[in-house]
């Protein structure tokens, strides 16, 4: 490399020690090759291992008095480099290699390993100067040694990849030796540095050391245990199948195109003529997109022409966009984050952003920040490089980013997958993967691992009666179930509760049944079942405050302060301060959490998996629901402080339904007891209703955010119980007669809250509840759950009620004009002489409703179910009939299951 201008005069230029010919050189020179020359013919013989060792003696033997200028020094310096460069390659090579095949190759490189190579140094001549400094690997003599290495490895039976993968990462090897190689021997090469400061390599070498130890954490991502098991991510993952959505322009018929995950992606990552730089995994908690973003990153890592950045999004403030999201993962590393260094080097760049999931509730800063990503890789210096970004996460948290296009999203699918198409959607799927149960590739993979003598995954999850069917096709959750499988198999029968797979994974995770042991977990001490499930269900609720995944120190502190005062005769605090010493030791770090589990004030801890914490919680729920609801008066200023500030999520309900049933199912409590609850409840909600309860907050607005908050919780809690115990309900107590609106007028103030496409809001539930008469008109109810509910007599002109759950609901005589019905299920539900003038009803499900007397002029019935609806007295105004009546009459005919008594229809004439 030939120096600038500026440098000329510091310029270098490496002469081998016997250039001159002077004997004064011959034994320096000789002494020093002996261990060279040493080092390279066990090279040649494949001990590698001593050809390192032999190496660095040479060095280490080197003399100050030995080849004393600057250039004899840097020609040792740099061939010295090139040498270890060399062996650390051989090394990597033979490891690809068979011991048959070791034992074939006595050797793989000729007498001469540098000449072999296409390389003098006698004949070569070239200076180095400061911008050597920048990055050594820029000397001329460094791209023909690493062609010839790729032809040689090639030549001596390493396949292509392996062969392009050694000499491309050639010239990285040569640059850490030369640093390795400067390190042990500073004093000797204290003539170069006097011509050439700062130390040669510092800041390529630095950088390289940075992402070399970077890649190192991300392979041990995939390397940690799960579940305090033998199993790692890099053993238990298989390859997940996915798909992405088109439209058909003339038919508007979605299609679903099913292909396996990874090799998708991969024609993605590597295909330049690919526009879109940005790409969305989606799935449910439990589906495996984190899981494959460790997979990927760490693939990829080991891929010597990429980059590979990992950002947990909850370690990041996304309303700083791209840039500004490096800059802050990167802000306490050892070396100066800068984007334009990180692109010098040319490679091609992936940056996997993971956890959209752990953003629920902000939405509008997740898509300004999906918008910026996208704005931003249009600009410098994103633009000008191969980079790609993926983001992990449900598809709800960006659905509202406009540049979030359908294609971008690619849709994760379960390990087993019932291929049914509707009327909607239909699956593509050229390569029959769907016809594939992959449970029975991951059992035949894991099992033993586990200690489970299956060949594939047992027939009681697979059958089609079995809850356990949808919950084992989910990555995660498969993996417990073989977990609570391997300790008890004949615990599991078609009406397993997945609760029940939580409650026994807490009692077996701190009995250390698994593993070979019976012995508990020695952090444990004295520590009981029934202390340990407090303890982690305060950190659960810590983490319900905390958006659902992650729990402050401070915060947990606070809770389990607040049950040991509720409970002082269970005496958990000071066990959980026994435990918060121990850190990494402690009983739930094992299995529950990542990393340390370090429990100090400024510490966060985090759940190994969502699914954990919501399940924590909802029994946390439970548990203070219970308590408090003795006292209604001081019921909510409780109450408010544990949910004012967390928004009720679909799984953290369904868990606390699941506990209701599980309880009851197994007898831990009994159906008057849930009563007993749920009463006790809604006397506490009736405050609510009245106003009466203490708010809190720093503003008006934060305290109506509290309330609304923890009323709708609370509202669910009840709903969950009316369901569970088949009980109806009424928000409205009885004395309220001559004033009903109270309970209407709470839910007008709380619509703002409840839009049911924001995935961090729980659609509302109405089960069982009574609401004779009661005036909702106009009220947002869509998507809402009102089994068996009993609305008879109501005003429901304009409801929404879209796509909502009525089945089996009393709406006998209820005015439900204008409403929108389209999509909801009224199967078997109670119309009779009910007011549908203009109701839209398109697409929605009134098979065996009872229509009997209802008025149907102007509803839109297109494409709805009345099979075996009761259409006896029905009527419709003659200038204004419903559309689709005969259609959806027609239709239910010809399935065979016709509408009862249309013949008795009538219509109304002037």
């Amino acid at each position: 490399m030939v120096g600038n201008d500026k440098s000329k005069d510091n310029a270098i230029t490496p002469t081998s020690p016997d250039a001159k010919g002077e004997a004064g050189y011959k034994e320096e020179r000789k002494a020093f090759f002996k261990g060279l020359s040493t080092s390279i013919g066990n090279f040649l013989a494949l001990k590698v291992g001593d050809g390192l060792k032999d190496l660095y003696k040479a060095f280490d033997d080197l003399q100050g008095d030995r080849f004393h200028t600057a250039e004899e020094r840097a020609w040792v310096l740099i061939t010295g480099s090139i040498a270890l460069a060399l062996g650390e390659t051989f090394t990597q090579f033979t490891k690809t290699l068979d011991d048959t095949e070791l034992d074939q190759k006595e050797h793989i490189l000729l007498e001469n390993a540098f000449k072999h190579l296409g390389w003098d140094m006698d004949d070569e001549r070239f200076e180095i100067d400061r911008d050597f400094l920048e990055d050594p690997r820029q000397i001329s003599l460094l791209p023909r040694v690493q062609e010839n290495l790729y032809g040689l490895l090639n030549s001596n039976g390493a396949s292509e990849n392996v062969a392009t993968e050694l000499s491309n990462n050639f010239p990285n090897q040569y640059l850490m030796a030369l640093s390795s190689l400067w390190g042990r021997k500073r004093d000797y090469f204290i003539e170069i540095e006097k011509r050439l400061e700062p130390t040669p390599a510092s800041k390529p070498l630095e950088w390289i050391e940075f992402w070399s130890n970077y890649n190192r954490t991300l392979r041990e991502n995939i390397k940690a245990p799960l579940f305090d098991t033998n199993l790692n991510l890099e053993t238990a993952y298989i390859d997940l199948n996915a798909y992405c959505e088109t439209t058909e322009s003339h038919t508007d018929k979605i299609k679903r195109t099913v292909f396996k995950l990874s090799a998708h992606v991969d024609d993605w990552l590597e295909n330049t003529s690919i526009k879109s730089a940005v790409r969305m995994v989606s799935g449910g908690p439990g589906s495996g997109k984190s899981s494959f973003a460790k997979i990927l990153a760490d693939t990829y890592a080991k891929k010597h022409d990429w980059r590979i950045i990992l950002l947990p999004l909850s370690d990041i403030f996304i309303g700083q966009g791209l840039s500004a999201s490096l800059n802050r993962h990167f802000e306490y590393s050892p070396i100066d984050f800068d984007l334009a260094t990180s692109f010098k080097d040319q490679k091609k760049t992936l940056i996997i952003f993971d956890g959209l999931d752990e953003l629920s509730g902000k939405e509008d800063e997740v898509t300004e920040f999906v918008t910026s990503i996208y704005q931003e890789v249009q600009r410098p210096p994103f633009k000008d490089h191969h980079l790609r970004i993926l983001l992990s996460g449900r598809e709800q948290i960006v659905k509202k980013s406009e540049q979030l296009v359908t294609g971008d999203i690619i849709h994760l699918l379960p390990y087993f997958t019932v291929k049914k198409n509707n009327d909607d959607f239909e699956y593509v799927d050229p390569a029959d993967l769907l016809t594939i149960d992959m449970r029975d590739e991951w059992w035949t993979e894991c099992a033993a691992i586990l200690g489970i003598n299956e060949t594939g995954c047992p027939d009681v999850f697979k059958a089609e009666d079995t809850k356990l069917n949808d919950v084992t096709t989910q990555p995660i959750l498969n993996i417990l179930c073989a977990l609570v499988y391997k300790d008890q198999p004949k615990l599991f029968d078609t009406d397993t509760n997945i609760n029940f797979i939580y409650s026994h994974l807490i009692d077996k995770t701190l009995e250390r049944i698994w593993g070979g042991s019976n012995i508990k977990h020695k952090s444990m001490g004295e520590l009981d079942t029934k202390k340990a499930r407090a303890i982690l269900e305060e950190i659960g609720l810590a983490a319900f405050n905390n958006g659902g995944r992650k729990a402050r120190g401070g915060d947990i502190d606070k809770r389990v302060s607040s049950r040991n005062q509720n409970d002082p005769a269970l005496d958990i605090q000071e066990k959980y301060d026994y435990l918060k010493g121990k850190k990494s030791t402690g009983f739930v770090a094992a299995f529950y959490f990542t990393g340390s589990a370090d429990f100090s004030p400024d510490k966060t801890v985090e759940f190994v998996h969502r699914s954990f914490s919501d399940y924590l919680a909802a029994q946390g729920l439970i548990y203070w629901a219970d308590i408090w609801s003795e006292n209604p008066d001081t019921f909510f200023e409780k109450w408010f402080d544990l949910c004012g500030n967390a928004d009720l999520e679909e799984n953290v309900l369904t868990f606390i339904e699941r506990e209701f049933s599980y309880r009851l199912e197994n007898k831990r409590v009994t159906k008057d007891q849930l009563i007993d609850l749920k009463d006790r409840l809604i006397c506490c909600f009736h405050k609510a209703l009245l106003g009466d309860v203490p708010l809190g907050g720093n503003t008006l607005q934060e305290a109506i955010d509290r309330a609304n908050r923890g009323e709708t919780i609370m509202f669910c809690i009840i709903a969950k119980l009316a369901f569970v115990t088949q009980t109806r309900w009424n928000p409205n107590k009885p004395d309220w007669k001559k004033d009903d609106r109270h309970f209407a007028r709470w839910l007008h103030r709380i619509e703002d809250l409840k839009d049911p496409w924001k995935s961090h809001i729980c659609t509302y539930n109405f089960d069982y509840i009574s609401l004779e008469g009661i005036n909702l008109k106009r009220c947002n109810l869509i998507t809402s759950s009102l089994f068996n509910a009993s609305l008879a007599n109501s005003q429901l002109q304009e409801v929404g009620l879209y796509e909502a759950n009525l089945r089996e609901a009393d709406l006998s005589g209820a005015i439900l004009s204008g409403a929108d019905l389209s999509g909801t299920n009224l199967r078997r539900a109670n119309l009779r002489r009910a007011n549908l003038r203009r109701a839209n009803l398109i697409i929605a499900d009134l098979s065996g409703a009872d229509l009997s007397g209802t008025d149907l002029s102007g509803a839109d019935l297109s494409d709805a179910d009345l099979s075996d609806a009761d259409l006896s007295r029905a009527y419709y105004l003659e200038d204004y009939p419903p559309i689709g009546l005969k259609d959806a009459i027609q239709k239910a005919t010809e399935r065979g299951v016709p509408s009862l008594n249309a013949d008795k229809m009538f219509i109304w004439r002037k």
